[in-house]
């Protein structure tokens, strides 16, 4: 006799888009590589475009890095000789950007090679302004730095830091930029901000209690009861508390404050004051 077994095939649902394995980062459609590619092709445009203004005898020239690697004329004669090694400036940010299209190393040599390339662009671009500026000095000519190279120079520092991060292990090429910032290490900054308003909150209401504290041994003594000096704004309309000078807002219940300059309402208080405590005074005798 032939026994039918039934094989039960239990079929396991197939991973989602959102679904990410264990210890990756999240990917997203706004990425690190994409981003880098960007700031690179930023790069390679602000080569072309005027770094210095340089003005002499009326005469504007403006500087790029073609300006260097061809050389400099005025006036026929040629003052700066030809730099064709300032060539690399073009060549470092093209290659950066060929290493992000082209996936064959890791994500960490990708960013080492970009990390090293772009700060060597970033020195050069320093050496360029330095001897620019100091050929314009020499020369008895006003030299001026334009947008496009303080642009130039943000992007190059973005790239090093990106890329620095990837190399660290802080950040993925093809991770979002948001992996940076996750919802524990916000909600630990919020709860550090809590507690120290919480901090300043107890710190103003102990010091209100000591003086308060203060005025009534004072009244039990037969003393006129004396406003605080290093507190003398005043006290809040709303609750009552000691007003921290310079204070906007109550630092116990947060009411606006509106603080007069002559504390006159202060010295209506000790006035009011000293009056009970002399009527007790005379009541005791």
């Amino acid at each position: 006799m032939e026994e039918n077994q039934n094989i039960q095939v239990t079929e396991q649902p197939a991973p989602t888009a959102t679904e990410q394995p264990a210890g990756e980062q999240p990917k997203g459609k706004g990425g690190v590589r994409k981003l880098l590619k960007v700031l690179a092709l930023f790069c390679i445009i602000f080569v072309f475009t005027p770094s210095f203004l340089v003005s002499c005898s009326g005469e504007v020239m403006k500087i790029n890095v073609f300006t260097a690697v061809g050389g400099v004329s005025l006036y026929g004669e040629k003052v700066v000789k030809a730099h064709p090694i300032m060539l690399l400036c073009l060549l470092i940010p093209l290659a950066a950007l060929v290493l992000l299209f082209v996936k064959k190393f890791t994500e960490k040599n990708t960013a080492l090679y970009i990390l090293c390339g772009m700060a060597v662009d970033f020195i050069m671009f320093c050496i360029f302004k330095r001897s620019a500026k100091k050929l314009a000095t020499e020369s008895f000519c006003t030299f001026k730095t334009t947008g496009w190279y303080v642009l130039n120079m943000i992007c190059l520092l973005l790239i090093i830091i990106l890329c620095l991060l990837v190399f660290i292990g802080k950040l993925s090429l093809d991770g979002a930029l948001t992996t940076l910032v996750n919802k524990e290490n916000a909600q630990n900054a919020l709860n550090q901000a809590s507690a120290a308003w919480d901090k300043v909150k107890t710190s103003a209401q102990d010091k209100v209690d000591q003086i308060k504290a203060q005025n009534n041994q004072a009244a039990q003594n037969g003393q006129p009861a004396q406003p605080p000096k290093d507190l003398g704004a005043g006290f809040c309309s709303a609750c009552g508390a000691a007003i921290i000078p310079g204070s906007k807002f109550c630092t116990v219940c947060g009411a606006k404050l509106e603080i007069k300059e002559d504390n006159a309402e202060v010295a209506e208080a000790q006035s009011e004051a000293n009056a009970e405590v002399e009527v007790a005074q005379t009541e005791e005798a």
